[in-house]
């Protein structure tokens, strides 16, 4: 019992100069600030400076202008990043979706059952490496990704579309994607469109004419819009969070002036900086008298 009294006497005189050291630290504090109630000079922009040298009394930031904060924030909200999610089933669904209607395609254009493979092999014929091609190229599209609403890009985009990326979850994965090489479902559908064109084309003149009247009798069989079905949904919130967090995280201050630093001489003109190095004294002091008020209280 006796030691726990002493830990306890020896608990409390601690606490008691822990209080004391405060104390006598708030009290060096409010002895530290500036006791001027106003700033006493009068200036303004453009003007030469009337009063005596102006030097630093005290280390302080300076505070930027109402202009350039609001112009850091309009560059966050242009040059913010989209999120979107991608839904992985759509790819699978659709690419599976392609493979059945393929095979019942051949059957209605009379052309033998294809093998389910999507390899390419020595010898394969026109009819298979057609339908590994517009595989490839589905997957292509879909690994890209297809918005929901193209409008969403339509939005966002600015002089400098081509440097400009979107970020894409997937699996809580987020990668980053130059906006250019994302897909709408309109241009999904008109760049595979140009790709079976493009591949009729080429091989023209590389296979037997009944070889090229069945590939061409299978292109008129196809409908691949069928196939298109965005797999990136728009993530407002996600979006709108980052934007919140670089919008909070904007520093009030750029530069720093330390005690004794020249602010500005008599008879120079108060330019763009000296006015802004000013304000933030003004403001500062302020900040300073409040503080001091506080604690006096």
């Amino acid at each position: 019992m006796k030691i726990n009294q002493k830990q306890q006497n020896r608990f409390s005189w601690a606490g008691a100069l822990r209080i004391l050291l405060y104390a006598i630290a708030c009290i060096i504090v409010i002895y530290a600030i500036p006791k001027e109630s106003k700033f006493k000079y009068e200036y303004q922009k453009g003007s030469p400076w009337r009063h005596e040298n102006l030097i630093a009394p005290f280390d302080f930031g300076i505070y930027k202008s109402e202009q350039e904060l609001t112009q850091e924030k309009a560059e966050i909200q242009k040059n913010a990043k989209m999120y979107f999610k991608r839904n992985a089933e759509i790819q699978i669904s659709k690419l599976e979706s392609f493979l059945n209607d393929y095979s019942k395609i051949l059957e209605t254009t009379g052309n033998p059952p294809d093998t389910l493979s999507i390899e390419i092999e020595k010898g394969t014929s026109i009819v298979h490496r057609f339908k590994i091609f517009i595989y490839n190229t589905l997957n292509n599209i879909y690994n890209d990704g297809i918005v929901e609403n193209e409008q969403i890009l339509l939005a966002n985009e600015n002089d400098n579309t081509e440097k400009k990326f979107i970020c894409i979850t997937t699996e809580n994965i987020t990668t980053q994607k130059p906006i250019n090489d994302i897909f709408t479902a309109k241009s999904a559908y008109l760049n595979l469109s140009n790709a079976i064109k493009k591949f009729c084309n080429d091989n023209a003149k590389k296979t037997s004419d009944q070889d090229f009247k069945n590939l061409l009798k299978i292109t008129e069989n196809i409908q691949h819009g069928k196939w298109i079905s965005p797999n990136l949904e728009y993530d407002a919130a996600t979006t709108q969070k980052i934007i919140e967090e670089n919008l909070n995280s904007i520093s009030l201050t750029r530069g720093f002036v330390q005690k004794g630093q020249r602010i500005i001489y008599k008879g120079e003109v108060v330019g763009e900086e000296e006015f802004q190095i000013l304000e933030s004294i003004i403001l500062v002091t302020d900040i300073f008298l409040q503080v001091r008020h506080f604690f006096i209280l």
